[in-house]
């Protein structure tokens, strides 16, 4: 390397040195185009309002309910008595059923079709007859089943169930009563 290229290499280093805090520093002192702003958030204006929902209301108890036994508890039923509330159809109402007695959530009945099971009667009312199956018919030891009737609106509110209590005791010896009038 010749002197000459080594001085320029240094002249070089040197002004780029000088330049870069230079620039850093301009670009410090240039003005932003931030401002300050009061957000809206902040208003300290009282609003008032009210809130409501509607209560879809709970199918009726028209009727005791009824334990039939069959033949030694081999085809036990339940016959539920009841009505839908005024404005809602069989084809929004669902059945439900709990098998540990009080407290127990109720849940729907899986394999039971309640439109096929359910007839309308000459009153307007409808009557919903529910096979209680072999063990709870036949040995039944006391076993306890809550079953409930609700309406469903539109938008996917449910209403209180009309419940009724069914416990089979043995061969096909059960009793029926309403938890819910």
């Amino acid at each position: 390397m010749t002197a000459r290229s080594t001085r320029r290499r240094q002249l070089t280093a040197m002004l780029a040195g000088a330049l870069v805090p230079l620039v850093l520093l301009t670009g410090m002192l240039l003005p932003t185009s931030f401002e300050e702003t009061e957000a809206g958030w902040t208003d300290t204006t009282p609003i008032a309002g009210e809130v409501t929902a509607s209560t879809i209301p709970a199918p009726m108890l028209t009727r005791d309910c009824e334990f039939r036994p069959g033949g030694l508890g081999l085809a036990a039923r339940v016959r539920i008595h009841w009505n839908l509330p005024e404005g809602y159809t069989l084809q929004q109402a669902t059945l439900q059923q709990a098998t540990g007695g009080v407290g127990s959530i109720l849940e729907p009945v899986l394999g039971f079709s309640f439109s096929s099971n359910t007839a309308q009667n000459g009153d307007g009312t409808y009557t919903t007859t529910i096979p209680t199956g072999l063990l709870g018919g036949l040995l039944g030891l006391g076993s306890t089943m809550r079953f409930g009737i609700t309406v469903e609106d539109p938008s996917g509110w449910r209403s209180e169930p009309a419940i009724i209590e069914a416990q089979s005791i043995l061969l096909g010896i059960g009793t029926c009563e309403h938890v819910t009038v």
